[in-house]
């Protein structure tokens, strides 16, 4: 294995994880833009024609398709979760990651053995993508943004509560409850959740583009509308960190903002994003979570890919595991 740009290269039957080579077949693992491959002589976003075919799940490559319209994808092509295809001489399966819609593990099977890798993944149920669902694999590669005993997540009921309460407290006062949460997967899991909880929300406009990739796939939010500002009051707004020095937010005659990340279980982080609320419902797995799927996969041999890579890789050598960072950065997932 070696790393790709930004994911990794398996050059003995030309594939590339989450990466683009020319000549290789590329495997997306989900839509984040630091999981869909470019060729590095490139601008961000482009394919050259040498590139051979690219592989991902159906709504992975809606997601793609939607996110990157102006960015033509010839070689794009689709497999369901559980039905195998073989390329290169290998045998490649979609497991879903639980990670976001259409996020899978990639499973590989060759004549040496298999492989197994993560991209991100959730271990704990969500409302708006299936759940997590491991294969045994001989060699195990795995994300670790979280792979430090300091981040351990509430049940995911609990934090849902926090998200509804949250929204409920802040209308009753006569304020807007606005709720910072990535444009794909969290927002489309904070509108789920309000929804069920009977609040009325507002979308922000690169969450509702996602949130119409979701519906095609089945999901619905019957309690969202696009945001426009003379309709805002009653209701919760939902957009991306960034926008949180938007007018759309700071020009609201009341309101309050709840930060909703894995990172928010950092105390910091309510002065960093200038948050009245912190609760960390996470797109990621927990220690606990990473530490679960390396026993359910029972490797021989673990790399560590993104975030904690190293101290993540010291806590399973000493739990007698061959594992080493095959990527030493500590480079951050989409949260």
């Amino acid at each position: 294995m070696t790393p790709g740009y930004p994911g990794v290269l398996i050059p003995e039957h030309r594939l590339a994880l989450d990466a683009a080579r020319p000549g290789y077949t590329t495997l997306v693992s989900h839509g984040h833009g630091d999981h869909v491959p470019y060729d590095p002589a490139e601008a961000m976003g482009t394919w050259k024609p040498s590139l051979a075919d690219i592989w991902c799940t159906p709504e992975t490559e809606d997601i793609i398709r939607t996110r990157y319209s102006d960015t033509p994808r010839p070689h794009l092509r689709s497999v369901p979760y559980g039905e195998p295809f073989e390329v290169n001489g290998c045998r490649i399966t979609f497991r879903s990651a639980g990670h976001i819609l259409g996020s899978a593990l990639i499973h590989v099977e060759c004549p040496e053995g298999s492989v197994l890798y993560t991209g991100d993944f959730k271990a704990h149920e969500a409302l708006t993508c299936p759940s997590m669902d491991p294969a045994p694999a001989d060699v195990l590669i795995t994300e670790t943004t979280f792979g430090l005993p300091i981040f351990l997540w509430e049940e995911p009921e609990a934090l849902r509560n926090q998200i509804v309460d949250f929204a409920k407290e802040a209308l009753e006062d006569g304020a807007t409850p606005v709720f910072l949460a990535y444009g794909l997967g969290k927002g489309q899991e904070v509108v789920k959740t309000l929804g069920e909880g009977g609040i009325d929300v507002a979308l922000h406009g690169a969450v509702r583009s996602m949130c119409d990739v979701y519906e095609r796939h089945g999901y619905t939010f019957p309690r969202a509308t696009p945001y426009e500002k003379e309709t805002l009051e009653g209701k919760a707004l939902v957009c991306p960190p960034g926008s949180r020095t938007n007018p759309m937010v700071t020009k609201l005659k009341s309101y309050r903002t709840a930060y909703v990340s894995g990172w928010a279980s950092l105390a910091n982080r309510r002065q960093q994003m200038d948050a009245d609320g912190l609760i960390a419902l996470s797109d990621h797995a927990d220690y606990k979570g990473l530490i679960d799927l390396v026993e359910a996969v029972s490797p021989r041999k673990v790399f560590t890919v993104h975030g904690y890579t190293e101290p993540f890789a010291e806590v399973l050598r000493k739990r007698g595991l061959d594992a080493e960072p095959l990527m030493k950065e500590e480079s951050r997932g989409e949260e």
